[in-house]
């Protein structure tokens, strides 16, 4: 009797311990796999309580009603049913198989668990018949078939777990371990009190009560589920980037697929290896083989077959994800196309920058060229293709009757036909084209006289293209100018020759009377003097500049 109270008492209060751990599981229930283990818990807890209870008519016979008996035992076999199910959910998301937890499969499962659990008990329990062979046989066939999937469900969710244990890291066997034993041990147990060494006792709660234990067991003391190879396989096989575990022995606990490709190894191959002792590429093993210095990050440029491959290196350390051990996480990122990508922006950055100081370089020689006091000509295979304001007026067309021709049509002709116009133009132009500077006089058309022009020919660069720049400037006036000058020399040589003469008659009158100075004869002197004066007065103001005198040398007194 004292045995069976306790084991009643024991039973409850696992219940109670269980739900107050499905709470804590709750909590966390966002964790990949935790969503379903809370409930399993819940419904142990449920189970161990209701068993603890219904137990309590072998101490107290009295204490519950026979109907209150009577829906423990079947609100138990119901939480059992459903149970089995949600373990099997469980292990189909902790083995990283999603894909079968659809909406129409969980619908299906639940329905025909808890259909079937009704059918089942209506039968099993109370005896109940239609009355209708056909009726009854299906009914028989549903509920059975619901009682037997549950022991198939729950063995082959261990059979899941046992498939994850060969695929998944060292770091999470402890969990699958754990979890596997402890739905063993509700296997083992089930043998053995059904074996009626404990005929007086329910056992089912304690078969729930000590897997909850369990279970309890490994969340507090061994992370279970914190760190699931749910999460691992959803993380670690997802992400494009390399993802390599280090402990602090810095050996190899862990990495994904992808870190594989990019390493060229095997996880099987380097598993509690030093990078060193590897076939990891020379470029990664130096910064594999010291993580703690790798500050932010680190890039790598690894060459290749084809190109080069760059990759990005960073470390994150922690010392309490895998239980209390410290351990690397190194991120190996390919960054070539980002790489590449800074290149090609760079290079557009500076083609940008070189273009729009092209730009500027051309308003500036469009300002130049449109304020330029000379007319300017642009000259491209031949033909004019652009002009400036100061080329209009000196040919005295618009823009639109000058761009298209040939300079030569501007050309004033010689022997009164363009056609005989000599071929030396174009062999000026051509010259440069060719790179070289030329300098040459010319004769123009302007509203059908002829002006004469100095001419500066040189080349330009645009756009990859070779162009003549014709400079040309009007040299008429100049010329008149210059005509100008040599005439008032002339003049100018005049005077000074009828000065010399007026001087030499100064000479010859001084030399006929050379005892006589006074009277008329000072005053014919003088006379001539003046007159020389006003014949040198004309040059004085043709010149334009009177700032300065012109001094005529005046003969002194006259002596014999």
């Amino acid at each position: 009797m004292f045995i069976t109270a306790f084991l009643i008492i024991f039973t409850i209060e696992s219940g109670i311990i269980l739900l107050y751990l499905a709470s804590l599981v709750y909590r966390r229930k966002h964790i990949l796999g935790q969503s379903y283990f809370w409930i399993i818990l819940f419904l142990m807890g449920l189970i161990c309580i209701t068993i603890g209870l219904y137990n309590t008519k072998e101490v107290f016979p009295t204490f519950l009603p026979d109907p209150v008996l009577s829906f423990l035992m079947f609100f138990m076999i119901f939480l059992g049913h459903l149970v089995t199910t949600f373990w099997f959910l469980f292990c189909l998301r902790y083995s990283g198989r999603t894909m079968y937890l659809t909406k129409h499969i969980l619908t299906f499962l639940l329905a025909y668990t808890v259909i079937g659990n009704l059918v089942f008990q209506a039968i099993v329990q109370y005896g109940m018949s239609s009355g209708y062979p056909v009726i009854d046989t299906m009914l028989w066939f549903i509920g059975y078939s619901a009682f037997i999937k549950c022991p198939i469900l729950f063995l082959w969710g261990i059979g899941l777990l046992i498939l994850t244990y060969r695929t998944i890291s060292e770091k999470f066997r402890h969990q699958v371990i754990v979890l596997v034993g402890g739905a063993c041990l509700v296997v083992l147990m089930v043998t053995f009190f059904d074996s009626g060494i404990l005929p007086s006792i329910n056992p089912v709660g304690m078969q729930f009560a000590i897997t909850g234990y369990i279970f309890a067991y490994g969340i507090l003391y061994y992370d279970l589920l914190t760190f699931s190879p749910v999460f691992r396989e959803k993380f670690f096989g997802v992400v494009e980037s390399g993802l390599i575990v280090l402990n602090k022995n810095i050996q190899i606990l862990d990495m994904n697929s992808s870190a594989e490709g990019l390493l060229h190894v095997q996880l099987k191959d380097v598993f509690g290896k030093k990078p060193s002792e590897t076939d990891i590429p020379d470029e990664f093993r130096e910064i594999f083989c010291q993580p703690e210095k790798i500050l932010t990050s680190s890039h790598v440029c690894v060459p290749g077959h084809e190109e080069v491959r760059w990759y990005n290196v960073s470390m994150q350390h922690d010392r309490n994800d895998l239980g209390n051990e410290e351990v690397f996480l190194l991120i190996v990122t390919d960054i070539t196309h980002n790489i590449t990508l800074e290149k090609e922006i760079s290079k557009a950055h500076e083609e940008l920058v070189a273009e729009r100081e092209k730009k500027k370089r051309e308003w500036m020689y469009r300002e130049f060229f449109r304020s330029h006091r000379d007319a300017i000509l642009i000259i491209s295979n031949g033909l004019v293709i652009d002009c400036n304001p100061v080329a209009e007026q000196l040919f005295g067309k618009n823009r639109e009757e000058i761009i298209g021709n040939n300079p030569v049509i501007l050309s004033a002709p010689s022997g009164g036909s363009v056609d005989i116009v000599p071929d030396k133009l174009h062999y000026l132009i051509s010259k440069a084209a060719s790179g070289e500077l030329v300098d040459f006089p010319w004769v123009f058309l302007s509203r059908g006289r002829e002006i004469e022009t100095e001419v500066r020919l040189n080349r330009l660069t645009f756009h990859n293209q070779f162009l003549v720049e014709m400079s040309i400037r009007d040299m008429s006036g100049v010329y008149e100018t210059q005509l100008k000058i040599q005439t008032e020399n002339e003049d100018l040589k005049n005077i000074l020759a009828r000065e010399m003469d007026l001087w030499s008659q100064v000479e010859r009158i001084l030399h006929t009377n050379p005892l006589v100075v006074a009277g008329d004869e000072e005053h014919e002197v003088k006379d001539l003097v003046e007159m020389a004066r006003q014949n040198l007065q004309p040059v004085i103001e043709s010149s334009g500049d009177t700032s300065q005198e012109v001094l005529i040398p005046i003969p002194g007194p006259i002596v014999s």
